[in-house]
């Protein structure tokens, strides 16, 4: 399973900010979600659910999945599809 810690995120960031684009509101909203999931969880490393769910965003900030905006929206879904199932509200 892919998993990026807080670190490798923030890295992303960092590294997609010169270029913009999808990538980059990729990471930003990973980056949020893996924020929002540490407030409300024993935190993004122990929470299976959180990671798994960011599966195809986490592709997208890597470089291993094609960035679009349409790649960025269908990435969103198993995200606001774990908030729905845990009853949280979605951060973005």
């Amino acid at each position: 399973m892919l998993f990026l810690n807080h670190s490798e995120i923030v890295m992303w960031q960092d590294r997609t900010r010169r270029e913009g684009g999808p990538r980059h509101d990729a990471a930003n909203k990973l980056h949020a979600w893996q924020e929002y999931v540490d407030t409300v969880s024993d935190g993004w490393c122990y929470w299976a659910s959180a990671p798994r769910a960011a599966k195809a965003l986490q592709e997208i900030v890597n470089g291993t999945r094609e960035a679009t905006d349409a790649s960025v929206r269908k990435a969103l879904g198993p995200i606001r599809a774990c908030c729905t199932r845990h009853r949280l509200t979605c951060p973005f």
